[in-house]
């Protein structure tokens, strides 16, 4: 990483924390950039956003993304992989009849936290950066 922001011009993390925002800002601007690429193909705008895993216990990546992309951010639940094979197995049982009632379930049994968007200025200039480091890399 340190070698990557140094040949590319960019500010050069020294600590564990610099390191640790490096990472979690560029794991957020990535978010951003898939969403901007899969509604340019989609043709639809992406008015919320689901983050699920492990990653949806994080509440500064979890805010960071709801104010990157400007669009509220629903957090949960943490062991998503889990639970969406075991909606998978009621369908297959016939305890429930559809995915619907699937994600119904799981709604009502996680504890999920929303995220609304906040300032999202630092995000865009810092987005232009990225997008041209990374279009450039690719």
């Amino acid at each position: 990483m340190r070698e990557y922001t140094a040949r590319t011009g960019q500010p050069v993390p020294e600590t564990m924390g610099a390191i640790a925002r490096c990472v979690f800002e560029s794991l957020v601007l990535k978010f951003l950039f898939c969403a901007e690429e899969m509604s340019k193909l989609t043709g639809m705008v992406i008015e919320q956003l689901y983050l699920v895993g492990g990653g949806s216990e994080n509440t500064l990546i979890c805010q960071w993304t709801a104010d990157a992309l400007g669009i509220p951010v629903n957090a949960g639940p943490s062991e998503a992989t889990a639970s969406g094979n075991l909606i998978m197995q009621m369908m297959g049982t016939g305890l429930i009849s559809n995915l619907s009632q699937g994600r119904d379930i799981i709604r009502k049994s996680c504890a999920c936290r929303a995220y609304l968007p906040g300032n999202r200025e630092p995000w865009n200039e810092a987005f232009g950066k990225f997008s041209r480091l990374f279009r450039r890399d690719s």
